[in-house]
């Protein structure tokens, strides 16, 4: 019988993370499970590392600016696998996923807009929304050492980007972060999606008052998804993502920085 991994390298890569989706917490797993799940999430890591590497590389071509080239790709220096040790002994457990991933990429940002398709602000008023992943696991640790959190705080959130205003430059809402601890394969992804904003904005509009609209407007319903999926999103769209009710769209340019990408 085929291993996880092995299905996972003969292109089961769907089926195979809703298996592992519905495995639920891996508390009660065997070795051999966790050794397949890690496996996986590894491989799977692997790819997004290269399709990261693949976008950052055709957005130089392109001669895009990056609004903080330092932090644009940054790939693994060994150090957070060491630090996620150091963390679980303050918030519980961390998914495979979300140490797969800290394993192959220190940080990433596709901030910044591209000149070819006009100035920075009229980029930035398409509102995409450009792939991030910068979690600052050190300085988690050092705040919750600072505080004196007892070990398996259960109300913590790891930040691992800005929702898609801030990375417009725009004041906006909650940043995006994954809940832990989680002994699921999967990291669970909470983001701010706009429509709690957009709802905002049009009661601002309506009633002509902020205080009106905002006790008009319903407090916004988290919706977690998986971090597989959330990755996925951004691959298909070529490392940017369109928000809903958001302008025009250079779809020829996204549709160009996602061909050949890896399905993961």
């Amino acid at each position: 019988m085929a291993t996880l991994l092995e299905r996972y390298d003969a292109g089961e890569r769907r089926d195979v993370w809703n298996d592992l989706h519905a495995l639920g917490p891996l508390s009660g797993a065997s070795a051999g499970v966790r050794q397949d799940v890690e496996a996986v999430a590894k491989r799977t890591m692997e790819r997004v590392a290269s399709n990261l590497v693949v976008i950052h590389d055709r957005l130089v071509a392109l001669s895009f600016r990056f609004q903080d080239p330092e932090c644009s790709l940054v790939l693994a220096n060994g150090r957070h696998p060491a630090e996620l040790d150091v963390l679980e002994k303050y918030v519980g457990a961390v998914p495979a996923s979300l140490r797969a991933l800290l394993g192959v990429i220190e940080g990433a940002s596709f901030r910044g807009w591209l000149p070819s398709r006009g100035s920075a602000d009229s980029w930035y008023d398409q509102f995409l929304d450009p792939f991030e992943f910068l979690p600052d696991v050190r300085g988690e640790i050092d705040r919750l050492e600072d505080d004196e959190v007892g070990p398996n705080d259960r109300d913590f959130r790891l930040t691992i980007a800005g929702d898609y205003l801030h990375k417009n430059d725009v004041s906006g809402g909650a940043p995006t972060v994954v809940p832990l601890p989680s002994d699921e394969v999967d990291a669970r992804v909470i983001e701010d999606d706009g429509v709690w904003f957009k709802a905002y904005m049009a009661n601002v509009i309506e009633l002509g008052s902020r205080s009106d609209a905002l006790d008009a407007t319903p407090q916004q319903v988290e919706q977690p998804i998986w971090l597989v999926d959330y990755l996925r999103m951004y691959f298909e769209a070529g490392g940017f993502r369109r928000v809903a009710g958001t302008t025009a769209y250079p779809e020829d340019l996204m549709r160009d920085l996602a061909d050949g990408l890896l399905e993961i």
